[in-house]
């Protein structure tokens, strides 16, 4: 795993140092939604942030292509009762990725340093922490138990590419902008389950 983060590391930075034209920092709020589907479907919600650096080149006064390196972090608990609350359980759970984005960048100017622009393209996505707490309890009486999503469940696949776009706007140095990607690989490695995660964003950045 280590090896991975340090290939990717590497491949970014390589290719954010070829893409020097227009570096950048930025940070933003995601929305993801884990669905499971086997017998039945369910979804899970969580929210977090992500934040890396970037860097885009140019190829004409419209086109211009995109990479970076990004970590981002997820939460969200689940919960249930029944019997009136008499019986109750939760599920939180923490994620923590690695994301490098490769992404083709269309753009229009609108006015003297105002630009808008939309992007779309894969994103490889490699989740470093998954982490569960399961909570249960009867007549307040209960208890809690910790899983590693990666290392107690063999099924649940680390590796994911997003494919996703998004618009936004330019004004001076500072972008603003939103997207959605959605993971094409299934995270679950069983035959009889399919687990795909999608996500929404929303992020500002700032070209050096």
């Amino acid at each position: 795993m280590k090896k991975v983060i340090l290939t990717l590391a590497i491949v970014a930075a390589a290719a954010t140092s070829a893409f020097a034209q227009d570096l950048s920092i930025g940070a933003g709020y995601l929305n993801s939604t884990t669905t499971t589907v086997g017998s039945g479907s369910s979804a899970f919600g969580m929210n977090g942030f992500y934040g890396g650096v970037g860097a885009q080149k140019d190829l004409n006064d419209l086109l211009g292509i995109s990479t970076g390196l990004y970590y981002s972090y997820l939460t969200g608990t689940s919960s249930a009762s029944a019997l009136g609350g008499l019986v109750s359980g939760s599920n939180k759970m923490s994620e923590h990725y690695i994301n490098v984005p490769v992404q083709l960048n269309l753009g229009f100017d609108l006015a003297k340093g105002v630009k808008l622009f939309a992007f779309a393209g894969p994103t490889v996505n490699v989740g470093l922490i998954s982490k569960s707490v399961a909570t249960a309890s009867v007549a307040g009486h209960g208890g809690s138990s910790s899983i590693d999503n990666y290392a107690d469940n063999s099924n649940y696949g680390r590796f994911d590419v997003m494919l996703g776009g998004g618009a936004g706007i330019k004004v001076a140095n500072f972008k603003i902008f939103g997207g959605y990607n959605y993971g094409m690989l299934d995270r679950n490695k069983a035959t009889d389950v399919t687990v795909h995660r999608s996500e929404i964003v929303v992020g500002v950045s700032f070209c050096m």
